[in-house]
């Protein structure tokens, strides 16, 4: 399999080069939304509290690894907004799809959630085997801080369709998806029995 490597730096290069229009390309990342009405009264209060990147994602360009411990940000193909709100309105809405109720988007409302979801990306690039790698922590709290926290970990690659930004903004998002999916299973097992939505009741 031919590495991405060579590929998206050779693209960096020739947009570099004297004389070449430069073309900027911006990826958004956000998550299919759901048919249907999700309840605003939900079973139980849950809120995300802080979504954290590492440093190195603070920027807006794609990350690639480029060699040992080193990594190359692009100039000419970015994210849409900052990472660390495109990740917080993506697993809202994940969340709130496989949860089939309203999760908030934050802590500061007027209500007070009674559980809290905090996240750590520390890893979100490309790699030199040509895959994206998704490696990121996560934690479910009490909103008073009673009890004790439920703490977990996700670590993912996922290979690109094709070489170029594109496929591997696409190959980081459907990594994103995976980790949101594992986020809501966590708090199916985490979550006091009878805080889930009962279906197929025959009242």
């Amino acid at each position: 399999m031919r590495t991405i490597v060579a590929s998206l730096l050779a693209v960096a290069f020739t947009f570099g080069c004297a004389g070449t229009p430069t073309t900027r390309t911006h990826y958004l990342m956000r998550a299919p939304v759901a048919d249907g009405v999700f309840p605003e009264d939900a079973p139980i209060a849950i809120a995300l509290g802080d979504v954290d990147v590492a440093p190195y994602l603070s920027g807006s360009g794609l990350v690639l690894e480029t060699g040992a411990l080193q990594v190359h940000a692009a100039r000419n193909h970015s994210w849409a907004e900052p990472l660390d709100e495109g990740l917080r309105r993506y697993l809202r809405t994940r969340l709130s799809s496989e949860l089939t109720y309203s999760v908030a988007e934050n802590t500061t409302g007027d209500e007070r959630p009674e559980f809290v979801i905090d996240v750590d990306v520390d890893e979100l690039h490309g790699t030199r085997s040509g895959t994206a790698r998704l490696i990121a922590r996560w934690r479910i709290h009490r909103f008073d801080g009673t009890g004790k926290p439920a703490a977990f970990r996700f670590a993912a690659d996922q290979p690109l369709a094709q070489d170029g930004y594109a496929a591997l903004a696409e190959a980081e998002i459907a990594l994103v998806s995976e980790f949101a999916a594992a986020i809501a299973k966590s708090l199916r097992s985490s979550l006091p029995a009878g805080a889930e939505p009962v279906s197929g009741t025959d009242d």
